[in-house]
């Protein structure tokens, strides 16, 4: 999990089936380059960032004026991993979206109270997520119960749209990492931070596919994460406190996960694994 909503990430995952839902999927008419600008220049006031940024936003990460494009990771400088081809990798222009992929997943996972977070508010906060297709069990028969009804109703009054169903979208493909540019604008960085964090991101969450596709690796963690010392694990906890840490298979994923985001082949290293 990385860094998302309260400053920080969450994991998550999906992925488009058909190019006709494709299509409609990634151009429902949410937003443009324009309704971008002008979300991003209310975000840049409200951190006090001065509003040229979205330009550059703009110019670094959107090629076309659909709400959601594929990212290739090595535009951001990120290496290339085996597992590539079973990850969707995009970045989101209409923060909107990120409420109709991710807001009532986050629900049913538990990871806010929805009295007290709206999906205006989640789509202002989160910075990038990714959801895995094997967390993804109990979510319909959630999404059918009066919770998720109810969630359902508000993100279509939020978006202007239904959200879209993620048991569909899953095909081939592993996890969906989502880059939402306009949520990393925070008082006192730049587009440089913005596209950091989003390496951090993208690399952060394609560690996770990687652990989901090798068990082994996961051993590797939970070792990792059992050998360290008490000092080095409460500063963990401390540096990110919306991780359950208590939970040891979490606390193993993410240690690994936070300590090889910046050089994520030499995951590889670790283990042989085939992807």
């Amino acid at each position: 999990m990385k860094k998302v909503l309260l400053s920080t990430f969450v994991t998550l995952a999906i992925i488009v089936v058909i190019l006709v839902y494709k299509k409609q999927f990634w151009s429902s008419g949410l937003a443009g380059i324009d309704a971008f600008q002008t979300i991003c220049v209310k975000q840049a006031e409200a951190k006090n960032v001065n509003s040229e940024i979205c330009k550059s936003i703009s110019k670094e990460f959107f090629r076309t004026s659909e709400a959601v494009e594929d990212l290739v990771p090595e535009v951001l400088g990120a290496p290339a991993l085996p597992t590539d081809a079973k990850t969707k990798i995009v970045v989101v222009l209409d923060p909107r979206y990120v409420a109709q992929l991710a807001y009532c997943y986050f629900q049913f996972r538990g990871w806010f109270d929805p009295k007290s977070f709206s999906p205006e508010a989640l789509s202002l906060a989160t910075s990038g997520f990714a959801i895995l297709k094997e967390e993804m069990e109990g979510y319909v028969e959630w999404q059918n119960s009066d919770l998720g009804k109810d969630c359902a109703r508000k993100v279509l009054k939020y978006a202007g749209s239904e959200m879209h169903d993620l048991t569909s979208i899953f095909h081939d493909h592993e996890s969906l990492i989502a880059i939402n540019p306009v949520a990393a604008i925070q008082t006192g960085r730049g587009v440089e931070d913005v596209k950091n964090e989003a390496l951090l991101t993208i690399n952060h969450e394609r560690i996770h596919v990687l652990q989901s596709l090798c068990k082994k690796l996961n051993q590797i963690a939970v070792k990792m994460w059992s050998s360290l010392p008490n000092a080095k694990k409460e500063k963990m906890k401390k540096k990110f406190p919306a991780y359950d840490w208590s939970n040891p298979v979490v606390a193993a994923r993410e240690n690994l996960a936070f300590n090889y985001e910046t050089k994520p082949l030499e995951v590889l290293r670790l283990v042989n694994c085939k992807y």
